[in-house]
């Protein structure tokens, strides 16, 4: 009855796999009841690519999902931006589901790894997925979880007879992408020259307090500022990567069933890191009798993570570190004769060394993961069946992170006293969380005539618990004890912890009625409740779809066209809640206080009456396929409004803390475009497909606040960013724009500073040498009230292409991503480019600006920046387009033999290549929350892959 739109793997929609999968996903869609609202990636898509996370397999592949990459840290995998955003303290994600068990994602992210996300979706291993379906409104089925669609993971099922043993093996390595172009040491000398010049008047002065500049064999510490050291060649290294996976399936009429065992490694591109995770999946298909099935299912995954820290500071973070250290130092302390002796060197510059990062600390998460579920299905005959799956999810998460002390940059905490503490740190966390599952439902397929009815209704029950606990230690004896509880510094320890309990409770019904296979029309309904909302708000709301579709093509006048083989036009409706926020922003709760008095206090003032956010989905489609299907396009364009957003507001004095409301309205339209082709179709076939989504977004109102207590917002929302940066929301603007200064260029001469006249907001005047800002208010102070919107976050256009020839027993496919329209803020080169501390530099400060007349981008050399020439503006801000040749892939299947049914051979390079103009390794990789900024993560290499599948 239902048709769906359809990648497979790389492949058109003319291929059996795709054929098969579209099967697969007309049964799918008639439980839904979503009018070809859905998007698949079946097996032949998975399994080519050696991705640690199944995200990743998604990449430009969906119309309308944009998925973003958070770095090439394995396992970290990457964040799902559908139709743009529409909150901004709701999560965004697509409700996950594993073999109809919705799949804990949302609270299992937190790590105490600096800049780490700990990513669920990497317990999975993609050579035991079936399919990938992305279906863009299920809310008939899943009410409020579905506002941002649902992402359903089908893992082999037990369905074959005769026994089958697959045993696929991959391996290959990584390249470290081209390093960031540093200052070598005669450059850092220079530089470092500039900047002493800027701040002492005397040579003498200069000489004492910077005395690696004296270029005197005989000085002292002479050998340990005269090096010529590459940091960066400390933190990375090509990396290598292996999969494995074997898998046993069989049975007879009565019970079938399917085992598998995977493993998979995959080094870091930093050194010490990797990632590795091992899974047990066992499946049944048993008939008790003719008309009762049973289908039992687990699943078990052990993941470990060998991490880096990724975070802001130098002090912990390798690859910041390896950008600001100087080059002129060495890793290890020297003696008077140039040589290396057994401990590290002295810190000096204030940077921690990047090598004593690499190889003392630690930072290690280990988690298992249990999925079990069972299925009964009775069938009362006459197209009537009752269905009753219920199931259990079991995560642990265990973290443990140790900072050394020897060569990292002292960290201080005040303790009670007041007193300053020097301190290694040790950080243990355990996180738990256990959800149950229940899903009873009935099914009937009625025939009469040229009419057709399906319908489905239920019951579906879920309960999540989380337990997470947390120890802080600090001060060991030395950097050989690196347990929480050895630690010194007694008074700075913390124990922190937290459990949160959630029900959901959904009753729901959708029917699809079909006349003459002409005019389809799906009506749904689902009664949802949760125990998120404010515990004085409703906790149940009714959420309803509707979606009506008219199949021209098998109307009389189109029937015997041999130009349209489909052609059919459609439109939905459906409006869906979203629960998925911190339920303490609604309901009242204590926590611990520890400190010279404990106890409890209370979290805050609470809205008590905090209500879901609302979407409304309204969309049309044309699909056509022409020419016997040689040709498939499909066309929607789509408004999504939501309101309820919930906005944080500041209370007034003396209160402190924040008050959440219901205060806000943002709005989402568009179009989606894909289309696949076949232009060979005989011994040669190529075939060729693209899809590309165009998103407006629009902050479209913000309500005051419904407690007086609560001081209001004028219009508009302010983020603070890395570096001084800001995101702002602004009524009547799109969403998470950057906000600061725009800079116009660098004052070439005294003559051109004075005739412009800009001061700073205390009066200093700029000169020659410092940096030109857009005076918006022509008052010629350069502050706060000169900042402007200078950028946008989100993308205008995202898409993907694929491209496949098979010749005989050869097959090469190719796709790429890409992403228009956005702009990221590269914090990286804020870290490289500022010159303001004797900190190593890119060497596009090699084009500062040094002497009257120079014409130059590039500001003068200041210690400390007084002028504040490196604060958040245009001059950081770069274009985040860019179009990725993602994966090219070449397959050769070997002639069957008598001891293997099927052989595959493959050699796939990921990551191959990108055109973009942004200055930092990956630009889809930049993120901070909401907004694009290069925060200095593990970039992604190239992978060089060879693998084998073999079928006994």
């Amino acid at each position: 009855m239902l048709w769906a739109f359809c990648f497979s793997g790389l492949a058109s929609a003319q291929t059996e796999e795709s054929v098969r999968l579209k099967q697969d996903l007309r049964g799918l869609l008639n439980s839904i009841g979503s009018t070809k609202q859905a998007s698949g990636i079946g097996q032949e898509g998975l399994g080519k690519e050696c991705k640690p996370s199944i995200e990743q397999t998604l990449i430009g592949k969906v119309p309308g999902l944009w998925v973003k990459e958070r770095s090439g840290m394995p396992g970290e995998g990457a964040s799902f931006y559908w139709r743009g955003v529409n909150s901004f303290r709701a999560n965004q994600t697509p409700l996950v589901v594993v073999d109809g068990i919705p799949y804990e994602t949302y609270s299992l992210g937190y790590s105490m790894v600096d800049g780490f996300y700990n990513n669920p979706l990497a317990n999975i291993n993609p050579n035991e997925v079936q399919s990938i379906t992305f279906v863009r409104d299920a809310v008939a089925v899943w009410g409020s979880r579905a506002v941002n669609g649902v992402l359903m993971i089908e893992t082999t099922k037990a369905d074959k007879v005769q026994t089958e043993i697959n045993f696929r093996a991959s391996g290959g390595i990584v390249t470290a992408p081209e390093k960031i172009s540093l200052l070598n040491g005669a450059q850092f000398r220079g530089l470092a020259s500039d900047l002493a010049s800027s701040g002492f008047s005397s040579h003498k002065d200069i000489e004492k307090t910077y005395p690696f500049l004296l270029d005197d064999p005989n000085a002292p510490l002479y050998h340990q500022f005269n090096n010529e050291t590459d940091w960066q060649d400390e933190v990375f290294s090509d990396a290598k990567l292996q999969e494995y996976n074997i898998s046993v399936s069989g049975g007879d009429e009565i019970a079938k069933y399917a085992f598998s065992l995977g493993y998979t490694n995959r080094e870091g591109l930093y050194k010490n890191t990797d990632f590795t995770r091992y899974n047990i999946n066992m499946k049944g298909d048993i008939n008790i009798t003719r008309s009762f099935k049973f289908e039992p299912n687990m699943s078990i995954v052990l993941k470990d993570n060998a991490l880096m820290h990724q975070g802001l500071r130098s002090a912990t973070n390798p690859l910041l570190a390896a950008y600001k250290k100087s080059p002129l130092l060495s890793a290890h302390a020297k003696d008077d004769e140039g040589r290396d002796l057994p401990y590290y060197s002295s810190l000096y510059f204030g940077v921690s060394t990047p090598t004593v990062l690499i190889e003392n600390s630690s930072a290690d998460i280990r988690s298992y993961r249990a999925l079990a579920s069972s299925k009964f299905t009775y069938d009362f005959g006459k197209a009537f069946k009752v269905n009753l799956l219920f199931g259990l999810d079991f995560n642990k998460s265990r973290e443990r992170i140790f900072i050394p002390q020897d060569g990292v940059i002292n960290r201080y905490e005040y303790s009670e006293t007041g007193k300053r503490i020097n301190y290694n740190g040790m950080r243990q966390g355990v996180e738990r969380s256990l959800s149950y599952f229940g899903d009873l439902y009935a099914t009937k397929l009625h025939r009469w005539g040229k009419h057709q009815l399906d319908a489905r209704a239920g019951l579906r029950y879920r309960t999540v618990e989380i337990e997470l606990d947390n120890a802080y230690d600090f001060g060991s004896p030395s950097d050989d004890f690196k347990s929480v509880g050895q630690g010194s510094a007694r008074s700075l320890r913390r124990v922190l912890g937290g459990v949160s309990d959630n029900v959901e409770l959904t009753a729901y019904g959708v029917a699809n009625y079909s006349f003459d296979n002409r005019y389809l029309a799906t009506l749904g309904l689902a009664y949802d409740g949760s125990s998120r909302v404010g515990e004085e708000a409703s906790s149940y709301a009714l959420f309803p779809s509707a979606g009506f579709e008219w199949r021209l093509a098998s109307e009389s006048f189109l029937k015997d066209s041999q130009l349209f083989s489909l052609l059919s036009l459609r439109t939905n409706f459906s409006l869906a809640g979203n629960d998925r926020f911190n339920a303490l922003l609604g309901r009242s709760a204590f926590r611990p206080v520890q400190g010279i008095l404990s106890g409890v206090i209370h979290n805050g003032l609470v809205n008590k009456e905090l209500e879901r956010e609302q979407t409304t989905n309204l969309d049309f489609g044309v699909d056509a396929g022409l020419w016997n299907r040689r040709i498939n396009i499909s066309a929607v364009y789509y408004f999504r409004k939501t309101t309820n957003v919930i906005v944080g507001y500041e209370l007034r004095e003396p209160l402190s803390g924040m008050y959440y409301d219901n205060g806000g309205e943002i709005e989402n339209k568009g179009w989606e475009l894909a289309a696949d082709v076949r232009l060979l179709d005989k011994e040669l076939k190529f075939d060729l497909g693209f899809n590309i989504s165009k998103n407006e977004n629009q902050f479209t109102k913000l309500s005051a606040s419904s407690n007086p207590l609560a001081l209001q917002h004028s219009g508009k929302l302010v983020e603070e960013i890395p570096g001084d940066g800001q995101v702002v929301l602004q009524v009547g603007a799109a969403m998470n724009q950057y906000y600061g200064y725009r800079a116009l260029g660098v004052f070439s001469t005294t003559e051109q500073a004075e005739s412009a006249g800009l001061k700073d907001e205390d009066g200093n005047p700029f000169s020659a040498g410092d940096m030109i800002f857009d005076d918006v208010d022509n008052n010629k102070i350069i502050n706060a009230n000169d900042m402007q919107a200078i950028g946008n976050t989100m993308p205008e256009y995202v898409g993907g292409a694929f491209a496949k020839f098979n010749y005989k027993r050869f097959e090469l496919s190719a796709y790429c991503d890409f992403a228009t329209g956005c702009d990221v803020y590269n914090y990286s080169r804020v870290i490289s480019e500022s010159m303001y501390g004797m900190y190593n530099q890119s060497k596009a400060v090699l084009r500062r600006w040094r002497a009257e007349g120079d014409q130059t981008s590039m500001p003068s050399a200041t210690m400390s920046d007084p002028m504040g020439n490196s604060r958040f503006s245009t001059r950081w801000i770069e274009d985040g387009s860019y179009i990725r040749l993602k994966t090219v892939s070449l397959t050769y299947s070997v002639p069957k033999l008598k001891f293997y049914q099927n052989m595959k051979l493959y050699f796939t390079v990921d990551n191959v290549m990108t055109r973009k103009d942004y200055l930092g390794y990956q630009p889809s990789e930049a993120a901070f929350g909401g907004a694009g900024a290069g925060l200095s993560k593990m970039p992604s290499g190239r992978s060089f892959i060879i693998g084998v599948q073999l079928g006994l």
